[in-house]
C-alpha cells in the first residue's frame, strides 16, 4: 500500500491507495466504500471515467493494450468524505500523481499543442462549480482522426513483421 495526498490548495487527498495487477479469476466489480473506493479485476480504462467522463476507448489515444485489457484491483481511501465533484478532482489528482503529471504540466501541454498548430485543437473552460473541464474542437477531431489512422495504418505495415519476429523468438506469452 502506497500513501500519498492529493496535491493543491482546495484539492481533496487520499490517505492510501493500492493497485495492483489482478491475479485469480472473477467477475470485475467496483464502486464506493465508507471513506473510499474499491475496485476488483477491473481494467485501468474504466477507473479513469472516475477523473474523466471517457465513455469510449476511441477517446483515448496512445494507450497500449493492457490499459483496455488487463484487470488491477485499486484500493483508495480519502482523508474525508467527498462531493461527486470533490471525488472527481481527487482521482484526477491520483493519476496525475501515478503519471508523475501536474495539473499545471497538463494544461500547460494542452497550450502548447494549440499553439504548436497555430489554432485551437483543444478548447478549455474554466473551473469552479461546473469543474471546469477540456474539449476538442472540430479541428482537433480532424487531427486526431487523422492520427487515429496513421496509427492503423502503420500497424497494418508492420503486422507481418511483428509476426516473424514473434515466431522466430516465441514471444507469443508474457514472461
Amino acid at each position: 500500500m502506497l500513501g500519498a495526498t492529493a496535491v493543491g490548495q482546495g484539492t481533496p487527498g487520499f490517505e492510501a491507495v493500492s493497485i495492483k495487477r489482478h491475479v485469480r479469476a472473477g467477475p470485475g466489480e467496483q464502486g464506493a466504500q465508507p471513506g473510499g473506493y474499491v475496485a476488483r479485476n477491473v481494467p485501468l480504462f474504466l477507473l479513469i471515467n472516475l477523473a474523466w467522463p471517457v465513455h469510449s476507448s476511441d477517446n483515448i489515444v496512445g494507450a497500449p493494450d493492457w490499459f483496455f485489457d488487463e484487470p488491477y484491483d485499486v484500493l483508495v481511501r480519502f482523508e474525508r468524505p467527498l462531493t461527486p465533484g470533490q471525488s472527481q478532482t481527487a482521482w484526477k489528482a491520483l493519476f496525475a500523481e501515478r503519471m508523475g503529471m501536474s495539473y499545471k504540466r497538463a494544461w500547460g501541454l494542452v497550450q502548447a499543442l494549440n499553439a504548436g498548430w497555430g489554432r485551437p485543437l483543444v478548447e478549455t473552460s474554466r473551473g469552479g462549480a461546473e469543474q471546469g473541464g477540456a474539449s476538442l474542437t472540430a479541428d482537433g477531431e480532424f487531427v486526431l482522426a487523422r492520427y487515429r489512422a496513421m496509427q492503423q495504418a502503420t500497424r497494418e505495415a508492420i503486422a507481418p513483421d511483428v509476426t516473424a519476429i514473434a515466431k522466430r523468438l516465441d514471444i507469443s506469452v508474457k514472461k
